[in-house]
């Protein structure tokens, strides 16, 4: 297992925080068993959201995996 704290909390400005948790699977055949991300987001304003991400089955690179939790912590920003 290979934890990377970067990925939802890289989408995060400077002010909000993730409590939360990341994971990997192997790598089988070229394709990525699983990325998840999850855990409690907090604005400086003190709201909470909770994220759970999930990724099966991937073939991409490790930066587009990683850009695409980044935009999620940013589209959990836009919604709070």
């Amino acid at each position: 297992m290979v934890i990377r704290p970067g990925w939802i909390r890289a989408g995060l400005p400077k002010g909000f925080s993730i409590a939360g948790k990341s994971c990997t699977g192997p790598t089988v055949d070229g394709h990525l068993s699983a990325w998840n991300d999850m855990g409690i987001v907090t604005s400086p304003s003190g709201r909470h959201m909770i994220v759970a991400a999930y990724l099966r089955d991937s073939t991409l690179s490790d930066a587009d995996r990683s850009a695409i939790f980044a935009d999620l912590g940013r589209v959990v920003v836009a919604a709070m």
